[in-house]
């Protein structure tokens, strides 16, 4: 949260950002061809742009998931499951701590730089004031409510906040207090998220 304050306040000031009039007018995205085969066309010679958008977004939505889910079901994914469970444990048994949380950072910042990439794109201008720390909020509510341990945690817990905000708007002035409620029982009834609910419990004997 502070990274993301520290960085909106240098990009206010920071003459290669425009300050608060920040980047525009950024072009669409070009043709992308690989040994002459075109597989992204130039956006700007389309007539649905907004079409191309969505299937591009759609595209590295599956791929991101599909990495996510190998990366997660693989050694380094497992590891880092043991750093969730017991830092200490792990340590003692000759886990490199340090290497692992360089290793989730860049994977973090890679995805994160990805989609930042395609929110230039489709918005064509950027500004300091587009990213604020309400919105890291936001996106760590989305993990946690989706669920931390589940690959698929954040994108359920996004579909969940973003369509019940928009259910709780008829409430009007309690719209927030009622949220905030909620987010709150949520957390303390489900602390691993809305997914745990599809694990089943293990009776006592």
């Amino acid at each position: 949260l502070v990274l993301t304050e520290v960085v909106r306040l240098l990009a206010l000031a920071l003459p290669i950002t425009n300050g608060a009039k920040g980047i525009v007018s950024i072009p669409l995205p070009g043709a992308l061809s690989v040994f002459g085969l075109t597989i992204i066309p130039d956006f700007a010679t389309l007539q649905n742009s907004r079409l191309a958008f969505y299937l591009l977004a759609v595209t590295l939505m599956v791929g991101c998931f599909a990495v996510m889910y190998r990366l997660v079901n693989s050694r380094i994914g497992k590891l880092c499951q043991s750093l969730q469970q017991n830092e200490e444990l792990a340590s003692s048994i000759g886990v490199n701590i340090a290497y692992l949380r360089v290793i989730a950072y860049a994977v973090s910042s890679f995805f994160g730089g990805l989609a930042g990439a395609i929110f230039a794109a489709i918005s064509q201008s950027i500004y300091p004031s587009s990213f604020t720390v309400t919105d890291s909020v936001n996106f760590m509510l989305n993990c946690f409510l989706g669920g931390l341990g589940y690959v698929f945690g954040p994108m359920l817990g996004t579909l969940v906040l973003y369509f019940g905000w928009d259910l709780l708007f008829q409430t009007g002035q309690f719209q927030l207090l009622i949220y905030s409620g909620l987010m709150i029982v949520l957390m303390l009834v489900l602390p691993n998220g809305l997914l745990s609910l599809t694990v089943p419990t293990r009776k006592k004997a």
